[in-house]
């Protein structure tokens, strides 16, 4: 098929349309004024009915009224014959879509909405069908031919209904006096109810939600502080509780991306380091545990970690790893990387740093420990140099001395390591190796 007669065949299809719509301007009647009377009159709500195509149409002319001021709903006939019935009440008004007027689903329930004695309103194609002669208004939607070439498949008459749908739903909207306003409460989640509904007071933080740091509060206070805020950002008090400013993510990256400019402080603190401790979930890993259809966990180690290990290693400095966890697999990366002091399955970890430390004659001062969890914090409150991730619980946060720009098992540790090679005056030996 040629592109040109795509857009032909296109294009009759609109043509055929847009008639079966122009046909309605005809039929805006006293009809249609009797049934808008008997709609806004309705004390209870607007059920719609309709079968097939017809149903789709009737629960888009549902949702319409609902949005537009008059409580409507769907009701598929098919399924009110067998108990969806009673959702129907004697207050109600009832709309049944019909093209050819005899659907059977909707002829079997027309005594018992008869019987309730709620007013029916017909949107048929055919004037003389049973359920236009039973309604108390009918809107004739009648089209004289269907788009479908076959003229099988709804297409000229399902546009007819919904735009008469669409008549009846405005009409309405402008009867009651309907507002943007009135929109807006029912659409609370669209922009429009957000811009109308909302205000500020809605919006804002106060009292403990508030993120709020002193002037002379560290860094990392002020992380710990928007981590549990969850605002991307703190204010800042002076000592009256007077706000003297903000301090956001924006700048939290600035001032971190100083520290790898190493302080003195920091590289002071790394120069003593003999020993350096590692936790592993979290830290050596992302802190996910992939388990197979056997059990087996499986955990993912970053390389470039790795290969920093080898390095503190091949340079003097010890190298140990301290977990709460005991899996296989992390025995045998552990393993690979030449590691000597493993200790896995710890549920106490000052315990087990203690006696390492006596086992090769170090002291506290002379270790550095990366965590990131409540465990972590005996150790991280003792030894020389505090590490943790940016994404550690905030207690661990508050506590370390140095926090790492990248995150547990994204080359966090290969951070650390850089960190006491350098400071260590050790790097240039590491590159001399890759000449």
């Amino acid at each position: 098929m040629t592109p040109e007669k795509i857009c032909e065949i296109a294009l009759q299809v609109v043509h055929v349309e847009m008639k079966s719509i122009e046909l309605l301007k005809q039929r805006i009647n006293q009809n249609f004024v009797q049934a808008c009377e008997i709609l806004l009159k309705c004390p209870e709500r607007i059920v719609v009915m309709g079968m097939g195509k017809s149903s789709y149409v009737g629960g888009k002319i549902a949702a319409t009224l609902a949005s537009t001021g008059s409580p409507a709903f769907f009701v598929h006939p098919g399924e009110a014959s067998h108990g969806d019935l009673g959702m129907i009440t004697a207050k109600d008004v009832v709309i049944a879509i019909s093209n050819s007027g005899e659907t059977p689903e909707i002829l079997t329930i027309l005594p018992l909405i008869k019987h309730l004695k709620v007013p029916l309103i017909a949107l048929c194609g055919v004037q003389q069908s049973t359920i236009s002669k039973a309604a108390e208004v009918f809107l004739d939607v009648s089209v004289k031919e269907e788009a479908c070439p076959l003229g099988l498949a709804p297409t000229s008459s399902t546009t007819a209904a919904l735009v008469m749908g669409d008549a009846l739903a405005i009409t309405l909207l402008e009867a009651r006096g309907f507002t943007a306003v009135d929109f807006a409460r029912s659409h609370p989640g669209g922009r429009l109810g957000k811009r109308l509904l909302l205000s500020v007071e809605d919006l804002m933080k106060s009292g403990d939600k508030l993120p709020k740091i002193h002037e002379e509060a560290t860094i990392v206070q002020a992380l710990m502080e928007m981590t549990q805020k969850t605002l991307g950002m703190t204010t800042v008090i002076n000592h009256a509780g007077k706000l003297t400013g903000v301090y956001t993510d924006g700048d939290l990256r600035r001032t971190s991306g100083l520290k790898f400019m190493l302080s003195a402080e920091l590289s002071a603190k790394a120069k003593k380091i003999k020993l350096a401790v590692f936790d592993v979930d979290g830290i050596l890993t992302d802190g996910r545990i992939f388990v197979d259809d056997k059990g087996i966990e499986i955990k993912a180690f970053h390389v470039l970690d790795g290969i920093g290990l080898e390095w503190l290693q091949q340079v003097g400095i010890e190298v140990a790893v301290i977990s709460g966890r005991a899996p296989k697999g992390v025995y045998y990366r552990l393993e690979q990387l030449g590691i000597a002091h493993v200790f896995l399955g710890c549920a106490e970890k000052l315990p087990v740093l203690e006696q390492l430390l006596k086992k090769l004659n170090l002291t506290l001062p002379e270790t550095a420990y990366m965590g990131d969890d409540l465990p972590d914090l005996p150790l991280l409150t003792r030894v020389g140099l505090s590490v943790t991730v940016p994404n550690a619980v905030p207690e661990v946060l508050a506590q370390a001395f140095w926090v790492t720009e990248k995150k547990g098992g994204k080359g966090a540790v290969r951070e650390l390591c850089e960190v006491l090679l350098k400071s260590q005056s050790k790097w240039d030996m590491i590159l001399s190796k890759y000449p």
